[in-house]
């Protein structure tokens, strides 16, 4: 699927309201150690940026059609994963 960046950009920046904020660690393809990112959930798309001041995201994740399972309850550190026709992504 091809997203024009700068729709998402807006979205992002826009008074839209926000599902759900903060924290994640996320596994890079290339450098492949967990970054901290700040994540912010609107509808279904899933934005990260390196801090929550920042004004443009890294990128974003379309969670469409997909589904989110929990991997392990410890609440000092829950894993997850993210299911999309066929693709499983840690």
């Amino acid at each position: 699927m091809k997203i024009d960046e700068k729709i998402v950009t807006y979205f992002e920046s826009c008074n839209s309201p926000v599902d759900k904020e903060g924290f994640l660690y996320k596994k890079g393809e290339i450098k492949t150690s967990y970054q901290k990112r700040w994540f912010v959930l609107k509808g279904n798309l899933l934005f990260y940026k390196d801090r929550p001041a920042d004004r443009d995201p890294i990128g974003v994740i379309v969670l469409e059609g997909c589904t989110v399972q929990l991997f392990s309850q410890n609440l000092s550190h829950c894993t997850v994963t993210r299911v999309c026709n066929d693709l499983t992504l840690y």
